[in-house]
């Protein structure tokens, strides 16, 4: 058996991450059609940037979402839908904001939930609130 040399064993590994990265990466599918559904928007009109962990930021048609690629289940997931549920809220209601590369709002239906992403668990709800609804009182009254 050969012995290689330290130097060779670390670039020898240093390509074979580079390969594995490459061939994990492959594996993922898109994360375009679920943001465009989830966005209720064409495909054409999103865009996409990365985000923290395996998470990708998209935009469109005037909103925003985070989506996670689960492992697990092999495909996205979308932070907007997650919070309708949760919030008992129409997605179309909601309004995601980046607040850090790693936390993201979701406001919408006088309530206001701050979501955390946290490495190798996934978004997790860190606080959420009851918001006041707006005034609906005529003015003057």
């Amino acid at each position: 058996m050969s012995q290689l040399g330290w130097s060779a064993r670390s670039s020898l590994s240093g390509v074979c991450a580079s390969v594995l990265a490459l061939s994990v990466a492959s594996c993922i599918p898109s994360a375009k059609p679920k943001a465009a559904a989830s966005l209720a928007c064409g495909e054409d009109q999103v865009t996409m940037e990365d985000g923290y962990g395996m998470s990708q930021i998209a935009s469109g048609c005037g909103k925003k979402d985070v989506v996670s690629y689960d492992g697990g289940k092999g495909g996205w997931s979308s932070l907007r839908e997650r919070a309708a549920f949760e919030m008992s809220c129409g997605a179309g209601q909601l309004e995601v904001t980046i607040l850090a590369q790693d936390v993201y709002g979701v406001t919408g239906c006088n309530k206001k939930v701050v979501y955390k992403n946290i490495p190798y668990v996934g978004i997790t709800a860190e606080t959420a609130q009851e918001t006041a609804p707006p005034d609906t009182k005529p003015a003057g009254q």
